[in-house]
């Protein structure tokens, strides 16, 4: 075997081009599926970082007013009840995200942090690297404020100080004495971004209004616990789902119709994305098999060559199985070098991955090359070995002495059953990249459609930013209205700004705000059964600024304030809807609670357009709008319509402006509205590119096929086209007798390739948006491109035998 491999090194030595191009095209498979590779590894197949993470549980309830929604989040006494009445978890832990105004000393910082009960820490089986974590005692309203930081804040703010202990912090304008530092590279993988602190919650939200600790109605809370061990999931959904018919009895105005499941961890961290990595993962293996398939013509058409030599060998005694490992080396040796490229492509890939994947691709920043993905790599490399060598090698090594030994004489190579595989691979290569650029078009076609929607609204030359007044300051709801009120008086003030407006939650900012509500004068709905929609708080600005039209009555003004009638305005899908056959305005709707509490109901004012806030690609649906001054919140966001283009130093003048107001307020930088939107897109963005990139590799190698088999038939029937010539035979003739050829390759691809596509195209239903899986001028189009892909790979060999000179063909060697 070691004589076999220096013999199958200086083939490939001797054959540069030959080795180059096999190796090209196996890198271009092998590394697109490592780096694919190291993505899937990294979201879906390495368990989370933390102690028996195959019994982490995620408990999500679902309620009959959001059918189309079973991720439903818990309010806090929702949560006492499911803790105190499971019998299958171990722990249970709330929690749920925060931004934060830190103040260290002079600077300030915007962190991200968690908000979380004490069961935390027994949940996810961590404990800080050193100090402590916190624990019931520190939960109550009235304890004081602590705080646990994590390794990278505690470097980034405390240079890795051990007496950090003790220290002080100040948030949201209230001091908290740090007590524990996470573990290095500690990271809470349901969060997005990193976490730079916990905290414990029932401070942070006792001192809330309204109380979000005693409402029952107020779902701000995830839920996530640590099974017994044991205790298998669908045990821990019946437990969760008896505790949440107790509460629909025991509370059947909030918790009727709510129930509960229970989903792994690790599943719901990745749930929205699974779907496209895994047509990934399919797409590049269908590259590593058109890959397989190119270079397996290669090799037949390099064994066609090696006939004679072959034959000799067998007449000189060499067995088959000698011939078959012979070449089998060389097949090994190939796959090596392609997959140590591929590793290479894998590596600059994972770099790529990490830059610019969509922000809804979780553990982002553990995708990189490691060891299981080099024995990945290299075992794709095997397994290709043997998938473009084998059939190859056993076609070169038929027992076949005589013939190729009387042919070579005349200078023929190849046969009529080699040429027929090498065709047979030509055709599924083709029909791989078709159903792969069929793929990619659908996706493209849908990102097209989708970037084309309107919004409802003008994003051009509008700009956020959002602003949080510590409550500490700002507790009393008259100075929250103050200091919002005199901030948009003086932004409109500013050279370059048109409008300025206040709303909350912002469109396109992942944030989503949900309520029920019951129209006076119509029909009640049963108890637990009243419909829901979403809703904003904004002053009357807003729309003015956003450009939201105005489709009858008014919007809110001055004559809206806290001692006034309660009003509130609604979209057009709310009103066409609800108030099909009546005009809306004037109309009187309950709100929540607002009955039980004794608040008069709210009366229309207004109609305005329907627009979209959560993404281009949610359905229109129902949506009402509350004036700030009736509905105050010490978290806002501020938006501003400026001249096109964007005035320079607007950013330095709106923070002039803030600390005019208040010089301690934190101003972050100015966000574009348009950049949100362009945002939630980036998930479509990325799979699309991906598939992009894979399919024009698809079409790249297809070509080559094409042109291989094409050109290796050219070459093989030199003799014959010199013969025909010398008959009489037109060049014109000869062009068409061999395009015919290659004609009839790709019209069997494209029957095979359409019928494949039309089945595998069905699992893209949920990532497409305007189109559908069949999508028939998708297919024409792909058909189109492939077509002229082969007509040029075809061409240029077609070229060469119209140069054939009859004379030079007919010589003997």
């Amino acid at each position: 075997m070691l004589t076999d491999f220096r013999y199958a090194l200086r083939l490939l030595i001797k054959s540069p081009a030959f080795t180059l191009v096999a190796v090209l095209t196996l890198a271009l498979g092998i590394g697109a599926n490592s780096a694919i590779f190291s993505v899937i590894n990294a979201v879906l197949l390495r368990p989370l970082p933390f102690p028996h993470a195959d019994r982490l549980t995620m408990a999500w309830a679902a309620a009959p007013q959001h059918p189309d929604n079973n991720r439903q989040i818990h309010s806090y006494l929702d949560y006492l009840d499911l803790r105190a009445r499971n019998e299958t978890f171990s722990a249970l832990t709330a929690y749920t995200g925060l931004s934060t105004i830190c103040r260290i000393g002079e600077d300030s910082e915007d962190v991200a942090g968690l908000a979380a009960t004490a069961d935390i820490f027994d949940v996810l089986g961590v404990r800080p690297l050193f100090g402590r974590g916190f624990g019931r005692e520190d939960e109550k309203p009235d304890a004081a404020r602590v705080v646990v930081i994590s390794y990278q804040f505690w470097q980034r703010h405390f240079g890795g100080d051990p007496q950090v202990i003790g220290k002080q912090i100040t948030m949201a304008g209230h001091v908290y004495s740090i007590t524990g530092v996470m573990p290095r590279g500690w990271k809470f993988p349901i969060q997005h971004e990193n976490v730079d602190y916990i905290a414990p919650l029932l401070p942070l939200f006792s001192d809330s209004s309204p109380n979000y600790l005693t409402n029952r109605g107020a779902h701000f809370l995830n839920v996530v616990g640590l099974r017994k061990p044991g205790v298998s999931l669908r045990t821990a959904t019946a437990d969760l789902q008896t505790i949440a018919a107790q509460l629909a009895k025991q509370y059947p105005d909030k918790d009727a119709g709510r129930t509960e499941r229970a989903i792994y961890l690790q599943s719901d961290v990745v749930g929205d994305v699974r779907p496209a990595l895994l047509i990934l993962i399919a797409a590049v293996a269908l590259v590593v098999l058109i890959a397989c398939a190119n270079v397996a013509n290669l090799f037949l058409a390099r064994a066609a060559t090696r006939e004679r030599e072959i034959a000799i060998r067998c007449a000189l005694g060499a067995s088959r199985l000698q011939v078959v490992r012979q070449l089998l080396i060389e097949s090994v040796l190939l796959a090596l070098l392609g997959g140590a490229a591929g590793l290479l492509l894998a590596w600059w890939s994972t770099d790529a991955f990490r830059a610019i994947g969509p922000v809804e691709l979780p553990r982002v920043d553990e995708i990189r090359v490691n060891g299981t993905i080099i024995l990945f790599t290299f075992g794709i490399a095997s397994l290709t070995s043997l998938l473009f060598g084998l059939v190859p090698a056993l076609q070169a090594s038929r027992p076949q002495v005589e013939q190729p030994l009387k042919e070579a004489s005349r200078g023929t190579t190849g046969g009529v059953r080699s040429h027929r595989l090498r065709s047979t691979f030509v055709v599924a290569q083709f029909a791989l990249s078709l159903v792969l650029l069929v793929g990619a078009g659908l996706l493209i076609r849908s990102f097209a459609e989708l970037r084309a929607v309107q919004p409802g609204f003008d994003p051009g030359g509008v700009v956020t930013l959002w602003q949080s007044l510590p409550n500490a300051r700002y507790g009393e709801v008259n100075r929250q209205i103050q200091f919002f009120d005199r901030l948009l008086a003086k932004l409109t003030t500013l050279p370059g700004v048109e409008d300025a407006g206040i709303v909350s939650p912002l469109p396109f900012s992942g944030n989503k705000w949900g309520t029920t509500f019951t129209i006076v004068g119509q029909p009640a709905p049963a108890q637990g059964m009243e419909p829901g929609a979403s809703h904003l708080t904004t002053n009357g600005s807003y729309f003015r600024t956003m450009r939201i039209s105005l489709k009858g009555g008014r919007t809110f003004d001055a004559r809206d304030t806290r001692d006034s009638t309660p009003v509130m305005m609604i979209n057009q899908a709310f009103a066409e809807k609800y108030f099909a056959n009546q005009n809306p305005i004037g109309q009187h709707i309950n709100i929540g609670d607002d009955p039980k509490t004794g608040k008069p109901p709210r009366e229309v004012v207004g109609v305005v357009g329907t627009a979209k806030h959560e993404s281009l690609a949610e359905a229109e649906g129902a949506e009402f709008y509350i004036p700030y001054a009736q509905d105050p919140d010490r978290y806002s966001d501020i938006i501003v319509r400026t001249s096109e283009p964007a005035p320079g130093g607007l950013e330095s003048a709106i923070r002039r402006v803030v600390h005019e107001i208040d010089g301690q307020q934190f101003v972050p930088a100015l966000t574009p509205l348009s950049l949100l939107i362009s945002q939630t897109l980036s998930s479509s963005r990325f799979n699309t590119a991906l598939l992009g990139v894979f399919a024009a590799v698809a079409i790249i190698l297809a070509a080559v096929g094409i042109y291989g088999v094409i050109g290796c038939n050219v070459a093989q029937r030199t003799r014959e086209i010199g013969i025909r010539m010398a008959l009489g035979a037109q060049r014109q003739q000869m062009l068409t007798m061999i395009l015919r050829q290659s004609l009839r390759l790709v019209l069997i691809g494209t029957v095979v390739g359409i019928a494949a596509a039309l089945l595998a195209t069905r699992v893209m239903s949920n990532l497409l948006y305007g189109i559908g899986p069949n999508d028939p001028s998708t297919y024409l189009l792909v058909i189109l491109l492939l077509g002229i892909a082969a007509l040029i790979a075809s061409y240029i060999p077609a070229r060469r035998a119209m140069t054939v000179d009859p004379i030079v063909a007919l010589r003997y060697e």
